[in-house]
């Protein structure tokens, strides 16, 4: 639906990536059952996470005190936010976060509710086999859903551009500012659009 196109991540970045996708999966339904908010279950997840990366994504030294890349905080982020887009841009960090830029911590978490806002709808927008328009929009409508669809990847690879600047110690402020500001801008989009998708309303450009 949203694949993500990670070109600049390596293959030992992309398979962390799926083992913190599939942590994300198991443990928010079970949380949510007991009636925990998304930023509370954002929170507790964040404490947990690097307890089951060092367990199940071969990384021991994460426990002994060494952080998380900024390429793999940024990643751990976007997918926790995308079951959890209520939870908005700032779950705890923690020790296992301390190190990345706020400015990319807060790209993380607006793409992610983007992601997770949009999903959400995906079933209301297109119908049932994901391709059918409904009758009552017209083709703007749907463009527009895809140039943000297709602005979340674009600005994905901005974020891990920057991130990559973080770990080789050459951070680009003007770089991390603009990832910021347009995962937000991506993120105020996204919430009009589920808006719009949730009443069934008209939407014209």
């Amino acid at each position: 639906m949203m694949a993500a196109m990670d070109y600049l991540l390596t293959p030992a970045q992309k398979a962390l990536k799926e083992t913190i996708r599939g942590f994300v999966a198991l443990e928010v339904p079970s949380r949510r059952a007991v009636g925990a908010s998304d930023r509370e279950i954002a929170e507790a997840l964040v404490l947990k996470l690097g307890k089951f990366i060092q367990e199940r994504g071969g990384r021991p030294e994460i426990d002994g005190g060494v952080p998380l890349s900024a390429v793999e905080t940024v990643m751990a982020l976007e997918e926790i936010l995308k079951c959890l887009p209520a939870a908005g841009p700032g779950p705890a960090a923690g020790r296992l976060f301390g190190g990345l830029s706020p400015e990319l911590r807060s790209s993380a978490a607006y793409l992610g509710s983007a992601q997770g806002l949009l999903a959400s709808c995906f079933g209301r927008a297109f119908g049932r086999n994901g391709l059918e328009a409904s009758a009552h929009r017209g083709v703007a409508f749907d463009q527009e859903l895809a140039d943000v669809l297709s602005a979340i990847e674009t600005a994905r690879l901005m974020m891990y551009r920057a991130a990559i600047f973080e770990d080789e110690k050459r951070p680009d402020a003007e770089e991390s500012l603009e990832a910021k500001r347009r995962a937000e801008e991506l993120a105020s989009k996204a919430a009009a659009l589920a808006s719009l998708i949730k009443k069934g309303d008209h939407h014209e450009t």
